[in-house]
């Protein structure tokens, strides 16, 4: 239905062993992903999300890491930089725009997949201590 929206949270942790840059991939598939229909945007916290009685909440600051956009336009996910052993708390809104078409889009589906990358900057001093 036009104006509904899910939202997925996800840490995403650098587990290596330097400060990597994080980029995602977008795609989609089945009806609900067509142009016109389902919407991506990705906010960050602070802190980890909390939850409590099924609504999450930020308790430090959020900031947007990738505007609403059509998942038909397979939109890139800038993450930035994330320190070694470090995290970002991150919160998904996956939407259905309020002119979004019932006829093109009710009862239909989709999925979604966003792949993450990381790539460690090259010519950085890795001298350890």
């Amino acid at each position: 239905v036009p104006d509904d929206y899910a939202y997925r949270y996800r840490t995403l942790n650098n587990t290596g062993s330097v400060s990597q840059t994080f980029t995602g991939a977008v795609t989609g598939a089945g009806a609900l992903t067509g142009s016109g229909g389902l919407t991506l945007a990705v906010d960050k916290c602070t802190v980890a999300w909390t939850t409590v009685a099924n609504v999450s909440t930020c308790t430090g600051v959020t900031s947007s890491v990738l505007s609403s956009a059509g998942v038909s336009t397979s939109p890139s996910i800038r993450y930035g930089a994330i320190a070694a052993g470090g995290n970002e708390y991150l919160r998904y809104k996956f939407a259905i725009p309020t002119a979004a078409s019932y006829a093109t889009f009710g009862n239909t589906t989709g999925t979604v997949t966003v792949a993450i990358t990381g790539a460690a900057a090259a010519g950085v001093d890795r001298t350890a201590g």
